[in-house]
C-alpha cells in the first residue's frame, strides 16, 4: 500500500488499497480487485476464513494470510487488600504472543504487595522477566514479584512475557497486599502478537 500523493483523488481502487474493509468471509472470497498487502478484517465465519481475524494478501496477490500484527491493549485500575483481585485482563488474539504489562501500586500505609501475571487459571506465567523498577530487581523467568512495596508510596514494574500456545486466556494481572485496603494497584497490558 502506498502514500496518499497530494494531488491524489479518492476512489475506491484507492480505499480499498489504503483501509481495513470489514467483510464477511463470503466477501473477502469474491473481492475483486485485489492488491498486494491489502487489508480486511472478517466479520462472519465463511468460506474458510475466521470472524474476528484481520487477513493481509500476500506480496504475490495470489492469497489472503492470516495478519498476526495484532495488537492489543487493556488496563484497569483497582483497590488492594488482603484478598486477591484481577487489576486487569486480556484475551489474545493469538497464541503464542508476547506481552508487556506496565504496573504500579500506589499504597497508603505500610504493607506488602504482591503483583503477578497469570493466566485464565491464576497460575503464574514462567516464561517472561519481572523488572521492579523501584529497587531495579530483576527476576528471570518469574512474572510474580513479592514484597514489591513495603512503605507507603508509589513503587512500578514491568513484566515481559511468552505466552506459550494452548495457555489458557484470559491473561491477568493480579495484585495483594498485607493489609486491607491499603491503596491501589494500576496495570497495563499490551499484546503483540
Amino acid at each position: 500500500m502506498s502514500l496518499w500523493a497530494t494531488s491524489e483523488t479518492i476512489t475506491a481502487s484507492k480505499l480499498n488499497q489504503k483501509t481495513t474493509a470489514m467483510l464477511t468471509g463470503a466477501e473477502i472470497t469474491g473481492l475483486s480487485p485485489t492488491y498486494a498487502g491489502q487489508r480486511v478484517f472478517c466479520t462472519s465465519t465463511g468460506s474458510g476464513y475466521t470472524a474476528g481475524t484481520f487477513y493481509s494478501r500476500n506480496n504475490a496477490n495470489n492469497a489472503w494470510v492470516i495478519d498476526r500484527s495484532a495488537f492489543q491493549r487493556a488496563s484497569g485500575e483497582v483497590s488492594i487488600g488482603t484478598t486477591e483481585v484481577d487489576i486487569v485482563s486480556v484475551t489474545p488474539t493469538y497464541l503464542p504472543c508476547h506481552i508487556i504489562v506496565f504496573a504500579k501500586a500506589t499504597m497508603t500505609e505500610t504493607c506488602t504487595v504482591t503483583l503477578k501475571v497469570t493466566d485464565g487459571n491464576n497460575t503464574i506465567l514462567t516464561e517472561g522477566s519481572a523488572i521492579r523498577l523501584s529497587t531495579l530487581t530483576f527476576a528471570q523467568n518469574s512474572l510474580t514479584i513479592n514484597n514489591y512495596i513495603t512503605n507507603s508510596g508509589s513503587s512500578f514494574g514491568i513484566f515481559i512475557a511468552v505466552v506459550p500456545a494452548g495457555t489458557t486466556t484470559p491473561i491477568k494481572v493480579r495484585g495483594v497486599s498485607t493489609v486491607a485496603a491499603s491503596g491501589t494497584g494500576t496495570a497495563e497490558i499490551e499484546v503483540v502478537s
